[in-house]
């Protein structure tokens, strides 16, 4: 008996000692990575660039503006936590490069030649390392790959896809461990090989509770049992090799957006908002309507009057019963960085993003329940120097930007006020945001003489570098160049997070939709403009 109770005492000191070891092994710490590097044969067209990425513990997107000199050279420096590869973008000289690896506590030289990307030293090795392997294994898989893509196949039930995803990524590693015995991969390569294929699956299958029969991401009425249980058991992430990969970052960015909205009911978010003791009785009872009925109740004099008077409150109460369901749900996930990401990520999403801070109720419960002190320690940091601003705002501060978002909109909008507006936020250094130019063109066309204008807001660029875009691309539409003082009131007012960002106003100039559909998307935005332009 003593014998049994002596290897219980040994087996959770174990446990404990092991615990402890994650907490000291695992550290996270952000190191400096500076990239220097030159255009060749550099035309002095384009004088700034700009380079973003986003981690796995936040998943915050990052933007840097890169200044090129006469010779198109350019030097910049900036801080990063983990390895990064596809969550990386650099855009620069008219061109989108995306494919290459960055890690922490490392100096980068670079040439762009003849359109590509070209790093010096091993670190070009690697790329091509991964490159090659993607076209041998696309070459291996040829007759597979192509076949189920996309969620969007009839044919498929969701567990039929769920276990052709698993046969693909058994099928794909099983190919990375033979192609490795064969070929000298780096150790950095097979590491990020590994979490691109695993986490690509894992991402495929948690994005499979949608589907897309209305050309847009829908939740499914019906799901496999233990849908999220099985795919949340099958994919821990255990290691800081696993994050370094777009694939596994996305999977937790959706971990977040599954734990902060399950469970929902009126009654429990009307609960919520009520232990505030902010609103009066007669406030309670409109949200108690609102939150059991939000699409007559919205629309009432009542509900308006009441937004104008706690339009901040509301909208922060919001944010916060998001955490507070994410925190409430967060135990269907297994101890671990998992677990600790999903937080990591939630917080960022709702809090920081949105200048908001845990209350020491939840800073409490959130160290309950993050293992990883580096972790804990990185986001309490961050909620310092992210809500810092909002805290050393003064009124005056805040009553120029309402004069000068007014003048704003009489400069840029009020003229076209009867008309629907079409909405671009870009740059002339945004890749995405060129990509979308000739199904701009195409969209003018078929709008072309109709009760609609195409507003094009160019912003983050320079003079000089709006003029040779305008010209070099032929741009249709109304074009306007934003200061930086512009551009910071309007992403305010219309929800801007990044470039290209669509906004669609109706012809009193009211938002019909933050965040609209692109260009690209052909017939499902020209269907949201005319019934727009058909509505008095």
């Amino acid at each position: 008996m003593k014998n049994k109770i002596l290897i219980i005492i040994l087996s959770i000191l174990c446990i404990y000692s092991c615990k402890q070891q994650v907490k000291v092994n695992n550290n996270l710490k952000e190191e400096i990575v500076t990239i220097k590097g030159k255009i060749h044969n550099y035309q002095n067209t384009y004088k700034t660039g700009r380079f973003t990425y986003f981690d796995a513990i936040t998943r915050t997107i990052e933007h840097k503006i890169i200044s090129i000199d006469s010779l198109g050279k350019f030097n910049f420096s900036f801080k990063l936590i983990h390895p990064l590869y596809n969550s990386v973008f650099f855009e620069i000289a008219d061109k989108n490069f995306t494919e290459f690896m960055i890690k922490p506590k490392t100096n980068y030289d670079v040439v762009i030649k003849e359109g590509k990307l070209i790093f010096e030293d091993k670190w070009e090795e690697i790329n091509k390392q991964i490159s090659t392997f993607n076209n041998e294994l696309n070459k291996a898989l040829k007759d597979k790959l192509p076949k189920f893509k996309n969620i969007n196949i009839k044919e498929l039930s969701t567990t039929e896809y769920l276990n052709y995803q698993k046969e693909m990524e058994i099928e794909k590693l099983s190919f990375l461990t033979s192609y490795s015995k064969k070929n000298n991969l780096s150790k950095d390569v097979k590491s990020y090989l590994k979490s691109k294929l695993k986490y690509k699956s894992a991402h495929a299958s948690i994005t499979a509770r949608f589907e897309y029969s209305q050309g847009f991401p829908k939740q499914k009425k019906i799901l496999p049992k233990d849908f999220y249980k099985n795919i949340f058991n099958e994919y821990q992430i255990t290691t800081f090799e696993d994050i370094q990969s777009r694939e596994c970052i996305d999977y937790i960015a959706n971990i977040v957006t599954v734990l902060s909205n399950k469970d929902t009911t009126a009654n429990n978010k009307f609960e919520f908002f009520k232990s505030f003791n902010f609103f009066s009785p007669t406030e309670l009872d409109l949200l108690h309507k609102l939150f059991n009925d939000f699409k007559t109740v919205s629309k009432t004099t009542e509900y308006l009057k009441f937004l104008e008077k706690n339009r901040d409150m509301f909208v922060e109460l919001n944010w916060r019963y998001n955490v507070h369901i994410l925190l409430k749900n967060i135990n269907l996930l297994s101890s671990g960085l998992t677990k600790d990401l999903v937080i990591s990520q939630g917080l960022e999403k709702y809090y920081f993003s949105n200048n908001l801070r845990p209350n020491n109720k939840e800073w409490k419960q959130i160290e309950n329940l993050i293992d990883n002190q580096s972790i804990l320690k990185y986001l309490k940091t961050e909620s310092f120097k992210r809500t810092l601003a909002k805290e050393t705002k003064t009124v005056s501060n805040e009553d120029n930007i309402v004069i000068s978002l007014e003048k704003i909109k009489e400069k840029y909008f009020n003229k076209y006020i009867g008309k629907v507006i079409y909405i671009d936020f870009y740059a002339t250094w945004c890749g995405p945001c060129i990509e979308e130019i000739p199904y701009a063109k195409q969209m003018h066309k078929e709008f072309e003489n109709k009760n609609v204008v195409f507003l094009n807001l160019c912003a983050k660029s320079k003079l000089e570098d709006w003029r040779n875009f305008k010209k070099k691309h032929e741009l249709g539409g109304e074009n306007y160049l934003l200061t930086d003082e512009e551009y910071f009131i309007l992403t305010n007012e219309y929800k801007v997070k990044g470039f290209p960002t669509y906004i669609l106003l109706d012809k009193k100039g009211n938002v019909s939709e933050y965040n609209t559909l692109r260009p690209s998307s052909k017939i499902s935005i020209y269907e949201k403009i005319d019934n727009l332009i058909l509505k008095e």
